[in-house]
């Protein structure tokens, strides 16, 4: 418990840092286009590595926590939830990050290349991430990835491309 306790302390240090802020940014930046380069998305429902997506949604989160010093929990989802509530990100952020967390779990078993399922398959996948059909799914992941595009381009000030 103790060492807990120191671990947490050191980690509480770093996290509250004083950054600058230009550098942190830039650093952010480079590290995404350098993943970006060396990972590109594996087809068009690679919600972690697709543009807008998940892994964005982190860099952004993983940013205002450093450079704010809030939402400090290791839990993506309630980072967002606090980052939203705070309106560093902006409103639907997190029902974004849950819909396409869910679908990541869905497509790893049934499209494992990131690509669409087979036709019979897919109303299962809308269901499962808590839509009435395929196309609804393909519109909320839409506008789900629009929404951490808006984020990006609110923190970064870049515009983030998403292709339809």
């Amino acid at each position: 418990a103790a060492d807990r306790a120191a671990l947490s302390a050191i980690i509480a240090r770093v996290q509250d840092r004083r950054r600058d802020v230009a550098k942190l940014r830039s650093e952010v930046l480079e590290m995404r286009a350098t993943m970006a380069e060396h990972k590109p998305p594996k087809g068009p429902l690679d919600v972690k590595l697709a543009r807008g997506g998940l892994v964005d949604l982190e860099f952004i989160v993983h940013f205002l926590q450093l450079r704010d010093h809030v939402a400090h929990t290791p839990h993506l989802g309630q980072a967002v939830q606090l980052l939203e509530e705070q309106d560093l990100l902006p409103v639907g952020a997190r029902a974004a990050h849950d819909l396409m967390t869910r679908l990541l779990v869905v497509v790893r078993l049934v499209a494992p290349d990131g690509m669409y399922p087979p036709e019979a398959s897919r109303g299962i996948v809308a269901r499962s991430c808590g839509l009435e059909s395929w196309d609804a799914l393909l519109d909320a992941l839409h506008q789900a990835r629009l929404c951490v595009a808006l984020a990006w381009s609110q923190v970064f000030d870049i515009e983030l491309e998403i292709k339809a």
